[in-house]
């Protein structure tokens, strides 16, 4: 059985669709032996695929980590 670490956060945003803007929360987990650089990538084509504008920095201490085991 192996313990590792995952990490999580929970982004703000913008959704500027329908000529309103709502602030809205999407959670992003990433996997087994993902740290949080390795989420920015994912996150910021998420961001830029949908137009959104992010309230949230995407810095390491805003991730939140969690050990589990498998």
């Amino acid at each position: 059985m192996a313990d590792y670490i995952v990490y999580s956060i929970d982004v703000e945003y913008e959704d500027h669709a329908y000529g309103r803007v709502e602030t809205r929360t999407e959670t992003f987990t990433g996997g087994p032996g993902e740290v949080p650089t390795d989420m920015y990538k994912e996150i910021e084509q998420w961001r830029y695929d949908n137009g959104y504008v992010l309230k949230t920095e995407l810095i390491p201490s805003n991730f939140t980590a969690v050990q589990t085991s498998e």
